[in-house]
């Protein structure tokens, strides 16, 4: 397919995530000195955590219900001195972000690749499990306006006599490709508050695109990527 690139594109955040199964060995270590390895152009570098949490609940007596948190870091994140690019680097696998300005998917997919690459070599990810793409539009529409439509179809439809009015507003929609074993899509339409003194109210547009994998091995580059080829077209 061909795609045009906007000269102003409305992404506020490019998301490429391949997650991925690690061998045992592999800890924090190996992440830390990928990131030695990609200082010059990501300097600033934070701790990426997961938080886990059980509940238990007592019916009989709620004096005996309890809950636990736990916070794990699985990796590091690694971000430019601008802060527009970050890419990282995990025990679950890896993520390459792009903020604005977005200067197309060659440019995008290029760069993942590269560092991807860098990763393999520190980490040795055996198989790739999932890999997924997410695009987060911001479009500042203008203020007033008759109707939401003009600016996106996807909006519900009220029945006679609710207020059309809103103060905020979330559409979810997610289902699977049209294809056999094809990927997964996510597509999230909300909006900001308008700032005040601004008369635009700021659409967010939010697409995922995942394709699961059963255990495909981390060396089949070329798969990996035709792949996020087709996410990309699905996007």
């Amino acid at each position: 397919m061909d795609f045009e690139n906007y000269p102003f594109p409305p992404i506020q955040e490019a998301v490429l995530d391949i997650f991925a199964t690690l061998p045992v060995e592999v800890e924090l270590e190996a992440l830390s000195a990928f990131g030695n390895s990609v200082a010059k152009s990501f300097p600033h570098r934070k701790p990426r955590y997961k938080f886990s949490s059980k509940i238990r609940f007592n019916p009989e007596d709620s004096s005996q219900s309890s809950s636990d948190g736990t916070t794990t870091q699985t990796g590091w994140i690694y971000r430019t001195h601008q802060k527009e690019r970050a890419v990282q680097a995990r025990l679950d696998g890896f993520s390459y972000n792009r903020l604005p300005i977005y200067e197309g998917w060659k440019k995008f997919s290029d760069e993942a690749r590269a560092h991807w690459n860098i990763y393999r070599e520190f980490a040795a990810p055996q198989f790739v499990t999932s890999i997924g793409l997410r695009y987060i539009n911001r479009v500042l529409i203008p203020m007033p306006f008759r109707d939401f439509r003009e600016y996106c179809l996807l909006f519900p439809d009220f029945p006679r006599g609710i207020p059309t009015a809103l103060s905020e507003f979330m559409m979810r929609l997610v289902g699977p490709s049209s294809k056999s074993e094809g990927p997964t899509s996510a597509v999230i339409v909300t909006f900001q508050p308008p700032n005040p003194g601004k008369a635009v109210l700021p659409l967010i547009l939010d697409v995922q695109v995942t394709q699961p994998f059963s255990a495909l091995p981390a060396r089949n580059d070329d798969r990996i990527w035709s792949t996020f080829e087709l996410l990309r077209n699905e996007k």
